[in-house]
């Protein structure tokens, strides 16, 4: 029963994150938890990444606009 828990919100991870399911899955749950956690920190530095870059950009433009 937990097997099924894990590998169902898992399957909600990765399609939320758009990883994709690739060729190599995790068969255990450790894995699955690492394979997660790992999915959820790259979200989140791409997350910081880009709104880092859209807060430089929007500086530049109210820059030039004055």
């Amino acid at each position: 029963m937990v097997i099924k828990y894990f590998a169902s919100v898992y399957w909600a991870t990765v399609t939320c994150t758009t990883v994709g399911y690739g060729d190599i899955t995790p068969t255990n749950m450790y894995e699955i938890w690492w394979a997660m956690v790992i999915m959820g920190f790259g979200v989140g530095v791409f997350s910081l990444f880009l709104s880092d870059m859209a807060s430089q950009f929007a500086d530049i433009l109210n820059k030039t606009n004055l």
